[in-house]
């Protein structure tokens, strides 16, 4: 369930969050969700998936060939299932 919250910042804390995100190259919506997914301990994607990219890395396996391996096993489940 995805969840929308609204909040209303005093400037200084926007001015602080702000500066946080762009220090890591982030919006201030991603900045967000990262620190509330650490604070409640949750894994991000990106921790979900390490081991994935590592094993990726470890095999050699360039970006290129991963997105055509990805589309191709795609497009093998559209086939079966239009059959």
């Amino acid at each position: 369930m995805d969840a929308t919250i609204t909040l209303n910042l005093p400037a200084e804390l926007a001015q602080a969050v702000f500066a946080k995100a762009t220090a890591h190259g982030q919006g201030i919506e991603e900045y967000a969700i990262y620190v509330l997914q650490k604070d409640t301990g949750l894994p991000s994607l990106r921790d979900l998936f390490s081991d994935v990219r590592a094993d990726i890395q470890a095999r050699g396996i360039t970006d290129e060939e991963l997105e055509e391996d990805i589309d191709s096993a795609v497009a093998e489940v559209r086939a079966r299932r239009r059959a």
